[in-house]
């Protein structure tokens, strides 16, 4: 399964839109996409892994504090205390005239990060992204706001 960035969708998605509504306020057709894009992300979580694969096992899989010791399995990955999830999959949405960006809510942007890229000794859980089913979903919910708009 091919899986798309959702950096990349929303990109790709606000060129075609320039070109289809020069100048126009396309927010009411971009607005719906919120949720499915959230919910896509949520979907990660679940699987504890991207479209594409599953995330690395922890390393550690004791208790807190423990080392390892207790053979304790813990929360599912990236889900230990829910704040990530819950920013990644409930965050604010800036629904500009002609732009859609989906955000973490704040005070976790460095932590997703450091997962969602896999930097310094974190392997790389990838949660930001969406799959074509999805990205396909999203694509004709947009068009369908479109072409209320347009006729």
């Amino acid at each position: 399964m091919k899986t798309v960035d959702a950096g990349e969708f929303a990109q790709e998605a606000a060129s075609v839109l320039n070109v289809l509504g020069q100048g126009a306020n396309l927010q009411e057709a971009l607005k719906p996409a919120v949720p499915l894009i959230q919910k896509g992300i949520g979907d990660n979580f679940a699987r504890q892994g991207s479209p594409d694969s599953a995330w690395p096992q922890r390393k550690n899989h004791g208790q807190r504090g423990d080392g390892g010791r207790s053979g304790y399995v813990g929360h599912p990955l990236l889900i230990d205390l829910g704040d990530l999830f819950l920013a990644a999959t409930s965050g604010t949405a800036d629904v500009r005239p002609r732009e859609l960006d989906v955000h973490l809510d704040q005070g976790v942007e460095e932590y997703a990060r450091v997962h969602n890229e896999g930097l310094g000794r974190q392997e790389q859980r990838e949660f930001a992204v969406i799959d074509d089913a999805r990205a396909e979903a999203i694509d004709e919910l947009i068009m369908d706001g479109l072409e209320r708009m347009f006729g």
